[in-house]
């Protein structure tokens, strides 16, 4: 019998990490190119959360803050997301977040080109780990949402499982598989990246 791990679709994880990573160099890219005014980019990619992740003392507090906010809070507005009968709509969450850090390498890239590699390797890590989490909780929620909208659209389409029994699959998923990548990005994050940030 099959793991969890073993039957999952990790060839779509790989393609919508690669999707995601696109994305984020095409940002990069139109960022350096534009030179847009860098005081209102910075505005527009910092985390509205940052007030609270600067408030809290200690890395400890840092990484369940981190944990709380990646593992949990944006996956389930992904998961609210993918029962509304609207395809892809649970997308724009890690497509946001991943532009977030194109415009970040942009910016750095137009201002000060020295300290550009010094921001990759203090950032690549984590931002790898977590896109490979987002992708894998696109995968998940996939199924999901195609349910929602054949039965919303396509009533007279015979559907071979219930909404309670994707839902569990979703959160059966998303607790052993993606979490655990969500808790290693934000540990990345946490110490690696900002040791690798002091070197």
């Amino acid at each position: 019998m099959k793991s969890i791990y073993q039957e999952f679709n990790w060839r779509r994880v790989a393609q919508a990490m690669g999707f995601l990573l696109v994305l984020m160099l095409l940002a990069m890219v139109v960022t350096y190119l534009v030179n847009p005014n860098v005081q209102e980019a910075t505005k527009a990619i910092m985390p509205r959360s940052s007030e609270s992740f600067s408030a809290v003392s200690g890395t400890l507090g840092e990484l369940r803050l981190y944990i709380v906010n990646n593992g949990f809070t944006v996956p389930l507005g992904m998961l609210i997301f993918a029962l509304l009968p609207i395809p892809y709509l649970y997308l724009w969450q890690p497509i946001f977040t991943f532009i977030g850090p194109g415009v970040l390498y942009g910016l750095v890239a137009r201002i000060n080109l020295s300290l550009f590699p010094k921001l990759l390797l203090s950032t690549t890590s984590h931002n790898l780990v977590e896109m490979l989490a987002f992708a894998t909780m696109m995968v998940i929620l996939q199924p999901l949402n195609q349910w929602v909208c054949s039965f919303v659209w396509r009533h007279r389409t015979e559907r071979s499982t219930t909404l309670v029994s994707e839902l569990k699959q979703v959160l059966v998923r998303w607790f052993t598989i993606a979490l655990p990548i969500f808790i290693l990005a934000a540990v990345l994050e946490t110490y690696i990246d900002t040791w690798l940030g002091g070197l």
